[in-house]
């Protein structure tokens, strides 16, 4: 007999925070309660969430605040244009928009792009929801398989928070994510770097002299230049570890000291 699920005092919070009585729990089985109530909270912003899309994780929200401090500590003298390639909710580019427009910051767009068109549905909602009129006109959503349909342009910053988990470790996700959450979201090949070398080959491209490409990487990924695809001896990489001094991001560039 399946053992019956312990429901937490934050997912009952939840679920009460929405109007979703606590009787009959047992017919979500191990639904995670953001797919139950359709919303996460994200980098302090409340992002609605379905089964079409990951649920955002708390560890992508360094990415917001690396990307942010990198951004700032540039000094740019002319208006920047980033990309959110993979964006699913689009709770990291949109997080970092608002910050950035929360820091009087100028610059000329964000992209959100996606291959899933579920993925661009939620995040184009969640974009109307969350930026204000003043500033829409500065973001844009999009569905493009990587960086098929992308705008032919310089970015000085590209994010992609891609599909990591190596395909032979997805059989020991917990229940919650294996059965609920989208493989197209999760599955990144034998050794989680499958659609990260295909993205970093198209993305180099894009990306101005001056820019940098953040990623956010499974902890158990073997990362060196071989491993991301870097053919070119000009690009650089330097790994970051999250608050847990775990390997969790990636920043590529040509104009960066060490690897």
């Amino acid at each position: 007999m399946k053992p019956k699920r312990c429901w937490t005092a934050y997912e009952k919070n939840q679920l009460l925070k929405y109007s979703i009585p606590l009787l009959n729990l047992d017919r979500y089985e191990e639904k995670p309660v953001e797919y139950i109530t359709g919303h996460c909270e994200f980098h302090g912003n409340d992002f609605l969430v379905n089964e079409g899309v990951l649920i955002p994780r708390i560890e992508s929200e360094g990415l917001v605040v690396f990307a942010k401090n990198w951004i700032l500590e540039q000094n740019f003298q002319e208006e920047i244009s980033m990309i959110d390639v993979g964006c699913g909710s689009g709770c990291i580019g949109i997080s970092l928009f608002l910050e950035l427009i929360k820091a009087e910051f100028h610059f000329h767009k964000l992209v959100l792009a996606d291959v899933s068109s579920a993925c661009i549905s939620i995040a184009s909602l969640n974009a109307k929801r969350l930026v204000e009129d003043k500033d829409f006109s500065k973001l844009r959503v999009i569905q493009s398989d990587l960086m098929a349909n992308v705008p032919h342009q310089k970015y000085q910053l590209i994010l992609a928070n891609l599909p990591y988990v190596p395909s032979p470790l997805l059989v020991n996700l917990d229940p919650s994510v294996k059965y609920y959450e989208p493989d197209l979201a999760l599955d990144g090949g034998d050794d989680g770097l499958v659609l990260i070398r295909k993205f970093l080959s198209q993305a180099v491209e894009y990306l101005s002299d001056n820019g940098v490409i953040f990623l956010e990487i499974d902890a158990r990924s073997e990362i060196s230049t071989d491993g991301l695809g870097l053919t070119d001896s000009a690009w650089k990489y330097e790994v970051i570890k999250d608050e847990f001094g775990r390997q969790r991001y990636v920043m590529i560039g040509n104009h960066l000291k060490k690897e």
